[in-house]
């Protein structure tokens, strides 16, 4: 860190802070750890990110192995090139992942939430996952350490999103769904009136 001159742009312990820490002097005159829920990056948007490529790799499974849309997690060297394809700035800022209305919302939940935590906290160090706030958890307004109620068939908004090259993919699913659902109506609502031509 030194070395690339990034230790002196960094906020360091003053004043004998951090010199003795539970007996020990190993972090002094080192730099302060950073709580995952200060970075939303870590915090949420890497797995926003994780959960939109496999969406991809789902959809795009049936796709030949070279062909040049498909997204694959196969092997390390077809993993960047499917990571690369969804975290693309070029995309604009409402498509790719995390795209930008996700970004905003994990940094105000910093500005709003684990920020004031700290300050109420009098600078302390916060333990465990004093500063989480799920968004599950903050929608339920649960007061406990778990998250909110799952509500099946809900996913991330981030998730949506399909890229370009493989939305005609999407859409085929789709339309194959919706006419096995109407076909199968079709066949309930023929049994259904046999059934009663049958009592009558």
């Amino acid at each position: 860190m030194k070395e690339k001159d990034y230790f002196r742009r960094l906020i360091l312990p003053e004043n004998g802070l951090n010199n003795v820490i539970n007996g020990s002097t190993a972090y002094a005159n080192r730099v302060v750890g950073n709580h995952f829920n200060l970075m939303p990056l870590d915090a949420h948007l890497n797995q926003d990110l994780h959960r939109c490529v496999d969406h991809h790799v789902i959809i795009s499974k049936r796709l030949p192995d070279n062909h040049p849309f498909k997204f694959s997690k196969r092997t390390p060297k077809l993993m960047p090139r499917a990571y690369h394809r969804i975290w693309d700035t070029s995309l604009g800022i409402h498509q790719g992942c995390p795209t930008s209305s996700r970004i905003c919302e994990d940094i105000n939940r910093v500005v709003d939430h684990a920020y004031l935590d700290v300050v109420n906290n009098r600078g302390r160090a916060l333990h465990g996952n004093h500063t989480c706030v799920s968004r599950r958890r903050a929608e339920s307004g649960s007061k406990g350490g778990h998250g909110g109620k799952r509500v099946k068939g809900v996913v991330a908004q981030d998730i949506d999103w399909v890229h370009e090259s493989i939305a005609y993919l999407r859409d085929e699913v789709v339309q194959k769904y919706r006419q096995n659902v109407n076909r199968e109506g079709s066949q309930n609502n023929e049994t259904e009136n046999n059934e009663r031509e049958s009592s009558v």
